[in-house]
């Protein structure tokens, strides 16, 4: 799916959903350099949020994290383009983090971002791969979602990525949405790349 923000959408959207996104949507510095920050786009079939470490793409990609685990959950929502419902964000976003958990206990991992989408969530995490890590991770991810979201619609992918392409070229904001959010990007603090 490629990014395409049309203006005038956007911030129709942003103004609507603001309030559904607004724990993600603020920056927030972690340990090791890490810079989270979150924004809407829309895309053919409707808007969606996606959350990431804006600073991975200067390291990116790590030589030894060579496979990208998507996985999330469906949610329930009445909200423009199927973007959660406000009093859901705290559960995704603790959803999201104790996905993470979840997977970093297995096996090494880098949390990469998140699309919030259509009525879903999906994670992206590029992990380590071994004989056994695919194993491991599908074991993992049963035991965390029969007893973080029972009943929930999950779906994950496990697949190679060494160029990190998918955090690159989707969720790395392109350059139409970086000039669209220049000014709350340079108020945060992040110097923009000229490319992707």
């Amino acid at each position: 799916m490629r990014h395409r923000l049309r203006l005038l959408i956007a911030s129709m959207i942003a103004a609507l959903a603001l309030g559904a996104v607004a724990d993600a949507a603020s920056p927030r510095k972690a340990s090791g350099g890490e810079l989270w920050w979150s924004y809407l786009a829309s895309y053919d079939d409707g808007p969606g949020s996606i959350r990431l470490d804006l600073n991975r793409y200067r390291h990116a990609p790590l030589a030894e994290y060579t496979h990208l685990l998507i996985t999330g959950s469906a949610y329930a929502s009445s909200q423009p383009g199927g973007l959660p419902e406000p009093a859901d964000v705290q559960r995704l976003g603790a959803l999201s983090r104790n996905t993470f958990a979840a997977v970093r206990a297995v096996v090494p991992a880098i949390f990469a971002g998140s699309f919030t989408h259509g009525g879903e969530q999906q994670n992206y995490l590029y992990v380590k791969n071994t004989v056994s890590s695919k194993a491991r991770i599908d074991k993992a991810l049963a035991d965390f979602y029969a007893k973080a979201c029972p009943g929930c619609k999950v779906r994950s992918n496990y697949r190679e990525d060494a160029g990190w392409s998918v955090y690159r070229t989707f969720l790395f904001p392109n350059l139409q949405t970086r000039e669209f959010y220049r000014e709350q990007l340079k108020a945060i603090g992040f110097v923009m790349p000229l490319a992707p």
